[in-house]
């Protein structure tokens, strides 16, 4: 198995849309209490239409570990402007709150291999995710850009992780 990959430097601030500025926030403000979660899992904008309706499952699939927990409630906030890290340096990405969907965690899988996915795996997930080549593309373009510093060949090799939520509903 690879090394586990550190992903971001610090977990507890979150860069969102805010009022139409760009703010820096941490995840214990005050905002954050009025909400069902303080954790996220994190959703292209691009990607968001392929989400499904409340009271319906869905699977995400993410770079390696997610860290996610069975159980858990996570918000899923629209990547508006990606992020970028490289170990030193990390600009976080611009996340919008509006009208997002809130799920919980049922399933998770973490350092998984491409070959090691089923059929099946891919039940739950986007449409435009349906088997290991367009999850290798999907992955590749959320990580090429946020992590300049790894091949393609090395972020394949990370594998992957899969967590399935249930979609509770929508703030």
């Amino acid at each position: 198995m690879n090394k586990i990959l550190k992903r971001n430097i610090d977990n507890n601030k979150i860069r969102l849309l805010l009022n139409k500025k760009d703010v820096i926030l941490d995840i214990k403000d005050p905002l954050f209490k009025k909400l069902p979660s303080n954790k996220l899992i994190r959703i292209r904008k691009n990607e968001y239409k392929y989400l499904p309706q409340i009271n319906r499952y869905f699977t995400h699939f993410n770079l390696q570990k997610s860290n996610h927990k069975i159980g858990q409630i996570y918000l899923l906030p629209k990547i508006i402007k990606s992020g970028y890290f490289n170990e030193k340096e990390e600009i976080l990405p611009l996340l919008d709150f509006n009208n997002i969907y809130y799920a919980e965690c049922i399933d998770v899988n973490e350092c998984l291999q491409y070959n090691d996915l089923k059929k099946s795996d891919f039940k739950f997930s986007m449409s435009h995710i349906k088997n290991t080549d367009e999850l290798k593309k999907t992955i590749l373009k959320r990580y090429t850009k946020s992590m300049p510093k790894l091949s393609k060949n090395e972020i394949l090799d990370l594998g992957v992780s899969k967590t399935t939520l249930k979609i509770i509903g929508k703030i």
